[in-house]
């Protein structure tokens, strides 16, 4: 129960830790070098011919979920509960970590939201922390040139990592995301995890501001569904953030 406790409560601790922390962390005028802070975070895309602008970054965050997770019709003593749902305990692996960095932009007049996570899974020997999260000591390994990967079961089996994006329009009537739709691990879509085989995400520039920031570009074409698994194609993909790279809470630890 108590590593539950821990998962359920993370979100919450963490959106708190970075509200108090907003003045004093990324593209913060008066704490960063102003290069940082000309760089906006934006985004663009095209969904069925209509073209999309976002510029306002609404906010930023990190967590922690198992991966690997499986049923068990008991309780595990000290297993990474991470749902109990339909009769059964779910646990994730009980030496490893998903761990994710999340931002949100929105649009500048409001009613659409773009939502991207960037996931990877560590050994938790790998990671440093407390009971309330873990926390590699940089994001390097997070953020690399090239092609990646798509977290497709997210939030269900997790034994994928990689790149999960959601994003509800102003003008569409349901949310769309980047993995398998479901209401639970339980109830959910019957397609597979080879739902991005045609898609593409890659980081095309890092480029370093001051200190521990850098600058993230990245181009993209994926497919997004809705919970009834009705298609959108989103093209012509281009992300725009700065990032601190060495994670604001470890000064916690």
């Amino acid at each position: 129960m108590k590593n539950r406790k821990r998962y359920l409560l993370l979100a919450v601790t963490l959106i708190s830790i970075v509200a108090c922390k907003k003045s004093n962390n990324e593209a913060a005028p008066d704490s960063v070098d102003k290069k940082v802070t000309y760089y906006k975070d934006s985004v663009s895309f095209t969904i069925n011919e209509k073209q999309y602008i976002l510029n306002n970054k609404y906010s930023n965050g990190t967590g922690n979920q198992p991966i690997n997770i499986k049923p068990s019709p008991t309780v595990i003593k000290g297993g990474k509960l991470a749902y109990e749902t339909g009769g059964y305990y779910w646990y994730g692996a009980k030496d490893s970590t998903l761990y994710s960095v999340s931002r949100i932009i929105t649009s500048s007049q409001g009613g659409d939201s773009f939502k991207i996570l960037f996931t990877k899974k560590f050994n938790d020997s790998q990671l440093q922390g407390n009971n309330v999260m873990l926390a590699p000591k940089d994001y390097y390994d997070i953020f690399k040139l090239g092609k990646q990967s798509f977290a497709a079961d997210l939030e269900k089996e997790n034994t994928m990592d990689g790149i999960s994006i959601g994003f509800l329009g102003n003008d569409m009537k349901e949310h769309v995301s980047t993995n398998i739709p479901s209401f639970s691990i339980l109830v959910r879509s019957g397609l597979k995890k080879d739902i991005q085989s045609n898609s593409n995400f890659e980081i095309t520039k890092i480029e370093k501001l001051k200190d521990n920031y850098y600058l993230i570009e990245a181009k993209f074409e994926v497919n997004l569904f809705d919970l009834n698994e009705k298609l959108y194609r989103l093209k012509g993909g281009f992300l725009r953030m700065s990032i601190n790279m060495e994670p604001p809470f470890n000064q916690y630890f």
